[in-house]
């Protein structure tokens, strides 16, 4: 064996085991979806007969608490309506970790705060028992833009109280991140621009480093007591706005704030109506990577981690030129090779049935009847390289 080839060998058997690790699976869960798990700021409080069994009740009640939340955030209400609370045994299965932040104890009391962690493949396995439906990672972040709407004429202001809501507004358990346009300097002045038609919507996403932009519009009608709000995403598709009006009556703080929440409510039912993984319908395919380096395949691996309606992939073996691995998915082929295209990847099937997968401008041929898959060869198998 060559020198060049004996150290591409060793580097990826190194790269093997530090991606991962022993006693782990080679699984890889799809996106970024552990924050999705782990839920903070738990507040408990527990009176019982000692101290000891009013901090185990306390222990229970944020691990209840924190499943509940989990469960919001991961499947719709009408999927989850009606699903089986965990017993204890199911509960303790499925959470990974508790870490407490701050507590105080009497002989009979127990305050804390509380970090609970799951571990996802059981809160899955958990859902899928019952038929319930899942996202499996948080969206790409937004922008959304609050604007003043006087006369048709939609105008950003960083003083105004709308804006001033959406930046006082902290929550970073939200699925759907959202952006913010700078109150100062350039980008502030690209919205600016961008809302008075002088810049394209391709440059403001550029700057912002979004893939989608809204703008969430405020008028007020002084004389009914309310105010109308509406939410419409920019694109070269006319699609009609979503539009709701807030009473006043309680002052427009709390009528900006109830504006917000029913904005973020919205974007969080939409993302999750078109990303929710079917379980009962979930497919796999596999496919090769060609590649030239390990660079390649890197570019590939955190592309396919963004993508939502991937339940997980495996890596079944890996060459100096290509990756083979298995995907599983829900929502159908189609929606796939959509998803796909998205995230700047191209996955096609060859006239031989080989599915092919590869960065967007950066196509590779496989060129024999030894580039088919070959589903016994592990990862660890290196030695025809």
């Amino acid at each position: 064996m060559s020198l060049p080839r004996l150290l591409l060998k060793i580097s990826l058997a190194m790269m093997a085991f530090i991606a991962f690790p022993l006693g782990h699976s080679l699984a890889l869960e799809a996106g970024s979806d552990e924050p999705l798990y782990t839920v903070s700021g738990i507040k408990v409080d527990k009176t019982a007969s000692s101290a000891a069994v009013a901090r185990e009740r306390a222990m229970l009640d944020a691990q209840q608490k924190a499943y509940g939340i989990v469960l919001n955030r991961i499947s719709l209400p009408s999927d989850s309506e009606g699903l089986n609370a965990p017993t204890i045994d199911e509960l303790a299965n499925m959470v990974d970790g508790i870490s407490i932040s701050g507590e105080k104890t009497s002989s009979v009391r127990y305050i804390g705060t509380l970090t609970v962690s799951f571990k996802p493949k059981a809160v899955k396995r958990f859902l899928e028992a019952d038929g319930v439906p899942y996202i499996n990672a948080i969206s790409t972040p937004v922008l959304i833009i609050p604007t003043i709407n006087n006369n048709s004429i939609s105008s950003f202001d960083s003083d105004h109280a709308s804006f001033v809501m959406w930046r006082s507004h902290k929550d970073d358990s939200l699925i759907v991140p959202i952006v913010l346009p700078e109150s100062e300097g350039d980008l502030k002045d690209l919205v600016t621009s961008f809302l008075k038609g002088q810049a394209t919507l391709s440059a403001l996403k550029d700057a912002y480093g979004v893939e989608k932009v809204y703008i969430a519009g405020v008028s007020e009608n002084a004389s009914a007591g309310n105010m109308t709000f509406y939410l419409s995403e920019e694109g070269d598709e006319v699609v009609q706005p979503f539009k709701f009006t807030v009473s006043t009556d309680a002052g427009k703080a709390k009528a900006y704030k109830a504006a917000v929440d029913t904005i973020i409510l919205k974007l969080e039912k939409d993302f999750k109506q078109g990303n929710v993984v079917e379980f009962s319908s979930a497919s796999s395919l596999t496919a090769v990577v060609p590649i030239d380096s390990i660079a390649d395949w890197l570019k590939v691996q955190k592309k396919l981690s963004g993508i939502a309606i991937i339940d997980r992939y495996e890596l079944q073996a890996m060459r100096s030129d290509k990756v083979q691995i298995i995907i599983y998915f829900g929502r159908g082929i189609n929606r796939l090779i959509s998803e796909m295209a998205a995230a700047k990847l191209i996955l096609e099937e060859g006239a031989d049935g080989i599915w092919v997968l590869y960065e967007k401008g950066n196509k590779k041929i496989l060129s024999d009847a030894s580039d088919k898959p070959t589903p016994e060869v592990s990862v660890y198998n290196l030695d025809n390289i």
